[in-house]
């Protein structure tokens, strides 16, 4: 398919606008996101998932969540535990998504060749001066994110497999004019809204329960039944696996290169003999360490669980005692020495000594239903003076969202969400609240009416190039067909979740990339 797809291309134009903008913003946000904190130094090392024959790492993962972080939309939206775990989702069902379609378009013939990464590179600005591409600023984002060339441009070019099937796909689907025309006209329909949001998690945090209320609560003949329910439905809240929590100190080397392992250790006896001098491990561990991620912290990696780092590292922190120093470890990353500074056993949960916490949040959680159906009863009878009485008691703020198309992908400040949109869209001056509770995952919003700008309606009218409004179009159509074709390959792929991710194969949707 996706070859016939690519004789065609020779007959239309290969630099679509929407695309290059695009290729922009993905090539500065894999480079600054590059760069962000790999949380747990070591613990970035290890497998988040499988997809058929091929591993996505943990420190793929860790990049993904730090990138996903970064999105102020999504920080707001997705907040506390509940939010976080559907980060870790979106995380990781992006990186699957992804790593599904480079191995589909590869089988469907789909190459990248090194010119085309190398005309990325070139292309990005932080790698050039005075608008021409400097090697050695390369090489110093290279050093100092601690990557290899190799591994750097093999994913860019995954990236630009990506974008290379979705573009082919976008010229095969070229809109006529006249389904450009109606798109001008429906394009000229926008909405404004202003919103605040909150989850009940938000809600629950400001709700204060009494000891007095647990013990009533625990007294009650059927609460019982509720606690035990709530203690099988959530075990892991109560329970936890075998932890050590460590310090490393990391001199990378690169095991095919025998001159960097050499160097590095000589190193590393330098750092043993500091250390066998009674030297502070934290302190050395600042000065030489080659890990960013723990070297600030003197190295800390915090507690971590079996799994989450690559064997070599993870063999020798849960075989060590508290205080007691490894001798040099070697693995893919270089050479580490592991101090560990304390370590938990494994530990069942018990229903009883967590009676009195499960009692707490089942009555916050009731409380926060109330207040809930309080607002909900106040939308639908159409009492804008009490759903912004009870957004003031409950703290929340109205924003606005500003206008948006009737065809828009994305919300500004909401993202995806239909329900919203065909919310604000039913707003008007003498119906301005909308009257249910509109749901994103664990967020919930309140919706009420803000007229458009007088100068988006002007732009409006204006219509939209035909050029552009064609390549969107085209783009929207390829998007579509991406993802349906996505899904085939899912179904005949094998795919397996890391399950302190809080995913499984089941859990994967479709996920934007």
């Amino acid at each position: 398919m996706l070859e016939d797809l690519r004789r065609k291309r020779k007959n239309v134009m290969k630099n679509v606008v929407a695309w290059t903008l695009f290729s922009a913003i993905i090539i500065v946000f894999v480079f600054w996101g590059a760069q962000s904190k790999m949380r747990s130094g070591m613990g970035s090392a290890g497998s988040a998932a499988h997809v058929n024959s091929k591993v996505i790492s943990i420190a793929d993962f860790q990049e993904q969540m730090d990138n996903l972080e970064k999105n102020p939309y999504l920080s707001q939206l997705l907040q506390g535990e509940g939010g976080r775990r559907q980060l870790q989702m979106m995380a990781v069902n992006q990186l699957v998504n992804s790593e599904l379609a480079v191995q589909a378009a590869e089988k469907e013939g789909v190459r990248v060749a090194d010119a085309q990464v190398r005309d990325v590179i070139t292309g990005v600005p932080a790698f050039q001066e005075n608008g021409k591409f400097r090697r050695e600023r390369y090489q110093a984002f290279l050093d100092g994110t601690h990557r290899k060339s190799a591994d750097f441009e093999d994913k860019l070019r995954k990236d630009e497999m990506i974008r290379e099937t979705e573009r082919l796909l976008s010229l095969a689907l070229q809109p006529s004019a006249l389904e450009i025309e109606k798109q001008k006209e429906i394009e000229q329909f926008k909405a404004n809204a202003e919103f605040v949001t909150f989850t009940p998690d938000q809600l629950a945090q400001k709700i204060q329960v009494s000891d007095a209320a647990v013990n009533e609560f625990l007294a009650k003949p059927d609460s019982k039944a509720k606690v035990e329910e709530f203690y099988k439905s959530n075990p892991s809240k109560f329970s936890s696996q075998e932890q050590v929590h460590a310090r490393h100190i990391l001199i990378k080397a690169d095991k095919g290169d025998s001159k960097s392992v050499e160097a590095a250790r000589a190193k590393v006896a330098l750092i043993q003999k500091r250390l066998a001098a009674k030297e502070d491990f934290a302190k050395v561990a600042k000065e030489v360490s080659d890990d960013p991620g723990s070297k600030a912290a003197g190295g800390d990696l915090g507690f971590f669980n079996r799994g989450r780092m690559v064997s070599e590292f993870e063999k020798a922190a849960f075989e060590l005692q508290p205080n007691a120093i490894s001798e040099p470890i070697q693995t893919d990353y270089g050479f580490h020495i592991i101090q560990v500074l304390e370590k938990k056993a494994a530990q069942e949960g018990n229903v009883e000594a967590a009676r009195p916490q499960i009692a707490r949040h089942l009555l916050a959680d009731e409380m926060v239903t109330k207040r809930i159906d309080i607002l909900k009863a106040a939308l639908k009878a159409d009492d804008l003076a009490a759903a912004q009485k009870w957004a003031a008691e409950h703290g929340l703020k109205w924003e606005e969202t500003g206008a948006f198309s009737i065809t828009a992908q994305q919300i500004p400040k909401i993202g995806s969400n239909d329900q919203f949109a065909t919310a604000a869209f039913g707003l008007s001056e003498k119906n301005p609240l909308a009257n249910e509770v509109i749901r994103a995952g664990e967020s919930q919003y309140v919706v009420k009416y803000k007229p458009v700008p007088a100068s988006e309606k002007v732009k409006s009218s204006q219509g939209e190039n035909a050029g552009l409004m064609k390549d969107q179009l085209a783009m929207n159509r390829a998007q579509d067909a991406f993802q349906r074709w996505l899904t085939e390959v899912r179904k005949t792929s094998t795919i397996s979740i890391n399950p302190d991710l809080g995913a499984n194969a089941q859990g994967i949707q479709d996920a934007p990339f």
